[in-house]
Order: C-alpha cells, then sequence, then structure tokens
C-alpha cells in the first residue's frame, strides 16, 4: 500500500488533499508544500468553539462563524490554510466548493498550540495579511490573551488590541462586534 503522503510531485494543491486520514492531523498547504500538524489537543478545541460561539450570536445574517474545519486557498490553490474559527461572507459557504477565497473571509482565528505556534504567530500572519484577510486573532490559551490583528493603511496588520480575561473591546470593523476575553477562557 501505497503512503498517500509521498508523492512524487514536490507541489500539493487543494485536490492532493482529497482522501488523506483527517483524524490522523491537520494538513495546510503553504505555497505548494504540505505542512501537517497534530489534531489540536480538547483544550484547544473548546477555546475555539467557544470563540465560534461567540461571534455566531453577534454576526449579522449575511455573515457566517464557523469553528475548525473551513479552509482558506490562496495563490492558484498552492496555499490553503485552515483557521480555528472563520467569519465570512454566508454566501461563500456553499456545500459545493472545497473552499473559501480568501475575499470572502473577513476574520480568521487562530489558537496557539506548542507544536506550530511559531506558524500561527510568523507565517500565518504575513499569509493572511498578504490575502487581505481584515482581522486576524491569536489566542494564546497558556498566556490567556487575544492578539485582535487589524489591517489599516498600510502593509501588514496592526494590533488594534491585546486582551486579557476581564477585558472587553468593540469594533465596527470589519463588522460590529464586541469581544470578552473572558468568555473564550472560561
Amino acid at each position: 500500500m501505497t503512503d498517500p503522503l509521498v508523492r512524487a510531485s514536490a507541489r500539493w494543491t487543494v485536490d492532493d488533499l482529497t482522501g488523506l486520514d483527517y483524524d490522523k492531523g491537520r494538513y495546510e498547504i503553504f505555497d505548494g508544500s504540505l505542512v501537517v500538524t497534530p489534531p489540536p489537543p480538547l483544550g484547544h478545541v473548546t477555546i475555539a468553539d467557544r470563540i465560534a460561539e461567540s461571534l455566531k450570536r453577534q454576526v449579522s445574517t449575511d455573515l457566517l462563524a464557523t469553528a475548525t474545519g473551513a479552509g482558506i486557498g490562496a495563490r492558484r490553490n498552492r496555499s490553503y490554510f485552515v483557521p480555528d474559527a472563520v467569519v465570512g461572507r454566508r454566501a461563500a459557504f456553499d456545500p459545493a466548493r472545497k473552499q473559501l477565497e480568501a475575499g470572502d473571509v473577513l476574520l480568521a482565528v487562530e489558537v496557539l498550540s506548542p507544536s506550530n505556534s511559531a506558524t500561527d504567530l510568523v507565517l500565518k500572519r504575513h499569509e493572511y495579511a498578504a490575502l487581505s484577510i481584515p482581522m486576524y486573532w491569536i489566542v494564546d490559551p497558556v498566556g490567556r490573551t487575544v492578539m485582535v490583528l487589524e489591517l489599516r493603511d498600510g502593509p501588514g496588520y496592526v494590533e488594534a488590541a491585546g486582551l486579557e480575561p476581564g477585558d472587553t473591546w468593540a469594533t465596527d470593523r470589519p463588522f460590529p462586534l464586541t469581544v470578552a476575553a473572558a468568555e473564550f477562557f472560561t
């Protein structure tokens, strides 16, 4: 039996992900290279679900918030990222589509894991900004913080807020939203 991760071609695309065993890891693609991380631990999943639930209560009917699973394709399918939570245009969540396009995404959220925190802090921060995703949150379950990053006039993200339990933050960009950080970590 051939290992599905062993390929003759050096370039991966979204289509190559079909048939992989998602119980054994999270599969993402960065510029044609496969990136495999362990499945997230339960605490990580719980925080992502709490964030998604908070977002679901606040988004307008033309938007949809969801936890783990909605992938974002980029670079002509040579890159594919799976945030822990995402808010996108409801129309983009068509069951016939394999992925979201970056232009459909208003917020991407990553919960840090020891196995891939550098990816979330550096690579995804850069890539999500390059894809013009208006807002990116980096949630640290150990430090119990939420770093809120926004695109503004220049290249890259700027920190709009650094939240700890007890902090509340509100914005109208890219949609009306109030964040109570304690809600994510309780």
